[in-house]
């Protein structure tokens, strides 16, 4: 899963993979618009068929919040 996420936040942002750590903020310690962070979080709903509410969005600033995020949404719908 961290791979994916990874995958995608290079994809949408033009970093490489050793740029990224986990713990960086992606708009402050990044420099990511939020207009790539919406379509990052739109992917993460495509790839792992889950919704991420809109009001969360601003919460999730780091590949680890995301990563923490997909997996806890992900163990609830396989319930």
């Amino acid at each position: 899963m961290l791979e994916d996420i990874y995958e995608i936040v290079c994809s949408l942002t033009g970093l490489q993979r050793n740029q990224i750590d986990p713990t960086a903020e992606l708009a402050d310690d990044l420099g990511v618009s939020e207009f790539i962070i919406v379509r990052i979080v739109l992917e993460l709903e495509r790839r792992f068929e889950i919704t991420i509410p809109d009001e969360m969005i601003s919460e999730l600033k780091t590949v680890s919040d995301f990563e923490r995020y997909v997996a806890r949404v992900s163990s609830e719908n396989n319930k």
